[in-house]
């Protein structure tokens, strides 16, 4: 035996080191570190079997012969399960390139082999020209084979069939050097028994390597999981706060009020609902600037936040310069008493409105609708009725409350 028929042993040893890791294996640095490993292994093996092994002529030829068909075989096989185990469609394309060449080069191989043995064909004949193809057509294949995938590309569906089948790949190699070791046994007893402890240590801390990754992963995907869950949530909050003034804005008033609605019609409890209005808020954006009236704004929504008391209470900017307050088991004179509150609340402010007659000062307009909703009962009439008693009290020279009542009131609850 020549140099060539060991780097020909060898050779099979990196391809089938590279189609027994997957694409979730082979980012890995400490797999890679492992499959050297484990091809220098195979490369010592390699080299006392056909260099350090005693063999009649006949033996060696038919020892030769047999590592080149299982070489030949365990490649084809190794191509066949990774072609079913593809993620992306360039790993697809890649695959399916090692698998062509693989599956072109095994016949030649059996065939030119048989025909050595059998037919007693001669080195040096035009049939050499046979081993050439595969590479030929490997190599022409590779010239064509896109460098990249498209960012839409096809990814296959993780399934457990795929992930047994992904899992049997490095298992391939793993026989490959099993044989090589059992092979030296019978003449270097302790170097066969040394490399299959070796090698069982290096397929266990594989395993073990790959474990950790999944896990860390998974971890990963976990924390981006919950990082995700909350950026939504407080998404969702924000999706609900009016942007200026920070209270509730009319998309979670409409949500709210319906519930509270309803629980009411069920308990047969009280509601009220205040619209207040800041007074001449045109006249505040056209004579001190739309910065100072979203000053005003703001303070006003700090005022009306602090007579939201309850955890059932709810402030929401319900338009422009208008406000709502909902709130829930209150009745019209307990209404009442937070509007007052409010009036002087804000009188308290003194907040310069040079448009406004009351002491060039800002006031607002307070409507409250309250009553005990009955059953069937539509959750507008309590939203019209307010805009009524707001209406009413700007019609009566605003910087005031008018109160409606729901019909067939029952006692109310104060606030």
């Amino acid at each position: 035996m020549d140099a060539s028929d060991f780097f020909n042993v060898i050779a099979a040893f990196p391809m089938l080191l590279t189609l027994s890791n997957t694409r979730r294996t082979e980012s890995i640095r400490s797999v890679f570190y492992l499959d050297t490993a484990q091809g220098l292994l195979a490369m010592v093996l390699a080299y006392v079997l056909l260099y350090r092994m005693s063999f009649t002529v006949p033996a060696e030829a038919t020892a030769l012969t047999s590592i080149y068909i299982t070489e030949c075989v365990l490649l084809a096989v190794s191509a066949l399960l990774r072609l079913a185990t593809w993620s992306t469609l360039e790993e697809r394309r890649r695959i399916h390139l090692l698998f062509r060449g693989v599956w072109l080069f095994l016949p030649i191989n059996l065939g030119m082999t048989y025909a050595a043995s059998h037919w007693n064909l001669r080195a040096g004949t035009a049939f050499d020209l046979l081993w050439s193809l595969p590479f030929i057509y490997a190599g022409w294949q590779a010239l064509h084979l896109p460098i990249t995938e498209s960012s839409g590309a096809p990814r296959k569906e993780l399934r457990p069939g795929r992930l047994l089948i992904e899992s049997l790949c490095p298992t391939l190699i793993m026989a490959a050097i099993f044989g090589l070791a059992a092979s030296v046994t019978s003449q270097h007893l302790l170097l066969g028994l040394s490399a299959v402890f070796l090698l069982l240590l290096i397929q266990s801390t594989h395993a073990g390597v790959v474990q950790l990754n999944f896990v860390a992963v998974q971890r990963l995907l976990l924390d981006r999981e919950r990082e995700l869950q909350d950026a939504n949530t407080a998404l969702q909050r924000l999706s609900t706060l009016d942007p200026l003034t920070g209270v509730a804005n009319r998309r979670r008033f409409d949500a709210v009020v319906d519930e509270v609605w309803r629980r009411a019609m069920r308990q047969r409890t009280p509601v009220s609902l205040l619209m207040i209005d800041v007074d001449f808020f045109k006249g505040i954006n056209d004579l001190h600037g739309h910065s100072y009236g979203d000053e005003c704004l703001e303070a006003v929504a700090r005022v009306l936040g602090l007579q939201a008391r309850r955890p059932d209470d709810l402030l929401a900017r319900f338009g422009g310069d208008e406000f709502a307050l909902l709130l829930p088991h209150t009745g019209a004179n307990g209404a009442m008493t937070v509007a007052e509150r409010i009036h002087d609340a804000i009188g308290l402010l003194t907040i310069a409105n040079s448009a406004s007659p009351f002491d060039k000062l800002l006031t607002v307009t307070i409507g409250v609708g309250a009553g005990n909703p009955q059953i069937g009962s539509d959750l507008n009439t309590l939203i019209d009725l307010a805009d009524r008693a707001l209406y009413r009290a700007k019609h009566q020279g605003r910087n005031r409350t008018c109160a409606l009542n729901l019909p067939h009131n029952q006692p109310e609850n104060k606030h």
